[in-house]
């Protein structure tokens, strides 16, 4: 009876145990979650089908717990905020993000819809491929464009 006692107070400790160590400080290095300065360089094989897209960018990704993500760059006509979600397989993360586009006056352009894969390379460091399709309102007429990217983890510094 003592042993089923020991063994039943054992086991139960290990559930507890485990769930903690999962989401444990140890392991916040080896995850996408938080908030990435990211260089962009894009692929564009013929410039006029996209007049004064630059051949680089910076952004600003915050992946959150749960798969969520909200993005934001310093390109001039793309002045809005992206938003679009995560999800790891392995040792990659797949990402999935939606800008709307509007022109000067404020009516809708389109869509830009970006796939991009993450891989880690360390506990603050990034690099992906990806490719965004620049489409017309009802996502017709896209324009695709590959990239890749490298991100370094935003830290805070105490």
């Amino acid at each position: 009876m003592n042993r089923k006692r020991t063994l039943l107070a054992l086991l139960i400790t290990a559930l507890l145990i485990t769930p903690m160590n999962a989401m444990g400080a140890g392991d916040e290095g080896r995850s996408i979650e938080g908030t990435w300065e990211v260089t962009v360089n894009l692929h564009v094989p013929d410039s006029s089908t996209i007049p004064n897209l630059p051949s680089s960018f910076e952004a600003l990704e915050t992946y959150g717990r749960g798969g969520g993500l909200i993005t934001s760059n310093n390109m001039a006509f793309l002045t809005r905020v992206g938003q679009g979600t995560w999800d790891k397989t392995g040792n990659q993360y797949f990402v999935k993000i939606k800008f709307f586009t509007f022109d000067p006056s404020g009516l809708p352009l389109g869509k830009i819809i970006v796939t991009h894969t993450v891989v880690l390379s360390g506990d603050d460091l990034y690099t992906g491929t990806g490719r965004a399709n620049l489409c017309g309102p009802s996502e017709t007429d896209c324009v695709t464009v590959d990239f890749d990217t490298v991100g370094r983890r935003l830290r805070a510094e105490p």
